[in-house]
């Protein structure tokens, strides 16, 4: 959390097949301002090439853009990817 407000200006999931730019389903989805010292859901909607088994199967990676005090910023989260196990 950051204790000055900062405004996401977009989100991209990329994966080992592909790059997407989140497209959320409502229009004005972004830039959304995050008060300081706040969380709020945002959100993300990823138009996939292959199913969610074939895009997940290996690790993925989540980035955030944002600005704020230092100007544009982005972070990341990684996803470790799996086979579905059968039961």
């Amino acid at each position: 959390m950051s204790p000055h407000p900062i405004t996401v200006t977009r989100v991209d999931l990329e994966t080992w097949r592909a790059g997407y730019e989140s497209k959320p389903q409502h229009s004005g989805a972004y830039p959304v301002t995050i008060a300081g010292g706040k969380t709020m859901p945002i959100e993300v909607w990823f138009d996939l090439n292959d199913s969610v088994k074939e895009t997940f199967e290996k690790s993925v990676e989540v980035r955030i853009y944002y600005q704020g005090d230092n100007g544009e910023t982005m972070v990341k989260a990684t996803m470790e990817g799996a086979p579905l196990q059968s039961n």
